[in-house]
């Protein structure tokens, strides 16, 4: 009861931590959807694709943690041993969160962009500007710009340093130094990968609640 206690706990504090990135991740993607380029181009059709492959990846990749439907039917369809199925959902999820680096850029230049965007909006106010209050919005806006990183690479790196430690684990002795040996490695590597999985799908959840959210909002 007394491990339960602390695991719920360590999922309230991850929680907590990964809810408001997520859902920034959400309205950045959102921005992206209403702003991309033409899909008729090459480049428009790549930038949909990443974006849309951002939003629904991890949802599904976090389906594979779901026994009766992913592990059992997999291995009774295909040659997979538990141990090769094992391998597979870790790599998938690297997979995931590489391509989540990949497309840094492209997010963060969403944001950048939101100021070129409130000038724009500005210019359709009537009245007197202020250009000291321009001027701070626009810094305020580019300073931001390292937070809006930090918001995206967090999850991002929580979630790799969860998948290496269920990789080390694994192939580690089954006793383990400390706790006199009451914690084996496998016992170890279930519960990294319970947290890995609720991470993963954590932060799905809220990233598509934020995006459903913006979208709304901004065709009300």
């Amino acid at each position: 009861k007394a491990f339960k206690g602390i695991l719920i706990v360590l999922s309230a504090v991850l929680g907590v931590l990964l809810t408001f990135p997520s859902f920034r991740f959400g309205a950045l993607a959102s921005t992206l959807l209403d702003t991309k380029e033409e899909t008729s181009t090459l480049l428009g059709r790549i930038q949909s694709l990443l974006i849309h492959f951002n939003l629904i990846a991890p949802l599904l990749v976090s389906l594979l943690w779901i026994k009766p439907l992913a592990q059992d039917h997999i291995t009774s369809q295909t040659n997979l041993t538990p141990a090769q199925f094992y391998y597979l959902r870790i790599g998938l999820v690297c997979a995931v969160l590489v391509c989540r680096i990949a497309t840094l850029r492209l997010y963060l230049a969403c944001h950048l962009d939101s100021a070129a965007v409130y000038m724009v909006n500005l210019r359709k106010e009537a009245g007197r500007i202020d250009h000291s209050l321009v001027q701070k919005k626009i810094a305020y806006i580019f300073q931001y710009s390292s937070v809006v990183v930090l918001q995206i690479l967090t999850p991002v790196v929580l979630m790799l340093q969860f998948c290496l430690l269920i990789f080390s684990l694994h192939n580690a002795p089954e006793k383990v130094e400390g706790f006199r040996g009451v914690f084996t490695s496998n016992f170890l590597a279930s519960t990294s990968s319970y947290l890995l999985w609720w991470c993963l799908s954590l932060s799905t959840v809220v990233k598509l609640c934020g995006t459903l959210y913006y979208q709304v909002s901004g065709s009300a």
